[in-house]
């Protein structure tokens, strides 16, 4: 795994592979065979030239502002900071991702991964097959995002040079990755600042804790039972417990929790064959035997649903209460389950959750 310690020298060493494709002639020795007959000296004061040039092509910073963070706008749901122009319209938005697009040829996409590596995602991205084989890899240094360090790369990734470029700035630390990649026309001069533009707004916060109903198409009271969301940066179910931990669910016999997870259905009848086989997969595993179970339909803020209440006995539990709701609204299925394990304590405040749903 790559760390902050060797990112400058393997930066460097990837710069000197693509010198040395870039300037190598169809026949015939490459420049670099040729500079290396003078030395290391002329060779390395050659490295550094060739750099310079090459970033005056297109200008980008060598660092940007930790004061972006609060001169920028926060993307919702989302640690990163950034100006969108009014003309992009937001195609795309779920934890972690976001598809930005002015036209057919321009636009931006930002990946957030909160559980990543920057140091061995870089080395991943230097060593892609893509990169190094292609004569049209562009231009690639170091920059600054605040106190984070990042690479801005311009160039062609996976399109021929004559049909897309591409210009992204990628940060982020040993405990996390951020990359925002914007798409134009070669030759389109305008597109191309635009990109670079945005890209120079770019500003981070890792105290944020992202908030996944930001991006959701439903809401609800988080007030009611007062729980606290589990974040674990992923597309997995919306899931909230007494403490906000992920590991006290798992080995906690009293942490009593909920989470909502969307489905595709059409009808009140399709959600219920939903909800009934997560508890026939429940008891079929052996983990929990459901008793006293009670089933309805019912309406949730104004919403088919239809709810299934029981109790749950098994080898590592005991006295759990299951409340669990589907609300079906056109295309969608809404499940709520609840797991009280604490005696029925939260049965009422679920129920009043469950109730407090709204979906767009």
């Amino acid at each position: 795994m790559r760390d902050k310690k060797n990112f400058d020298e393997y930066l460097y060493s990837w710069q000197a592979k693509h010198i040395e494709d870039l300037l190598a002639p169809k026949t015939g020795k490459n420049i670099f065979q040729r500079i290396t007959k003078w030395g290391k000296g002329i060779l390395v004061s050659f490295l550094f030239l060739f750099s310079k040039c090459s970033y005056t092509q297109t200008y980008f910073p060598d660092s940007l502002s930790a004061k972006n963070n609060k001169t920028s706008k926060r993307v919702m749901g989302s640690r990163l900071f950034l100006v969108v122009p009014a003309d992009y319209e937001m195609q795309l938005k779920s934890i972690g991702y976001y598809k930005f697009k002015k036209n057919s040829s321009t636009g931006f996409h930002i990946d957030e991964r909160f559980d990543d590596n920057f140091y061995s995602a870089t080395d991943g991205f230097l060593k892609s097959s893509f990169i190094l084989k292609t004569t049209t890899a562009g231009m690639c240094k170091k920059v600054k995002v605040g106190n984070f360090d990042g690479i801005y790369y311009k160039g062609s990734l996976n399109m021929p040079a004559d049909k897309q470029k591409t210009a992204f700035l990628m940060f982020g630390d040993s405990s996390f990755k951020a990359t925002v990649s914007g798409y134009f026309l070669p030759g389109d001069k305008i597109a191309e600042t635009e990109i670079n533009n945005i890209l120079t707004t770019v500003g981070y916060d890792t105290s944020i804790i992202p908030d996944r109903l930001e991006v959701e198409d439903f809401k609800f009271n988080q007030n009611i039972t007062g729980f606290k969301y589990v974040s674990d940066g992923s597309e997995n179910p919306l899931v909230y417990s007494i403490d906000g931990v992920q590991r006290s669910i798992q080995t906690s016999k009293n942490i009593s929790s909920f989470e909502l997870r969307k489905y595709k259905c059409n009808s009140i009848d399709s959600a219920k064959k939903i909800i009934k086989l997560k508890v026939e997969g429940l008891t079929k595993s052996g983990l929990v035997k459901s008793t006293s179970v009670q089933q309805r339909n019912i309406q949730a803020n104004g919403n088919a649903a239809y709810e299934m209440i029981m109790d749950g006995q098994g080898k590592y539990l005991t006295g759990i209460k299951f409340y669990a709701v589907i609300i079906q609204k056109e295309n969608m299925g809404l499940l709520f389950w609840g797991v009280d394990r604490n005696n029925g304590e939260w049965m009422d405040k679920f129920k009043s959750t469950v109730q407090s749903i709204t979906i767009d």
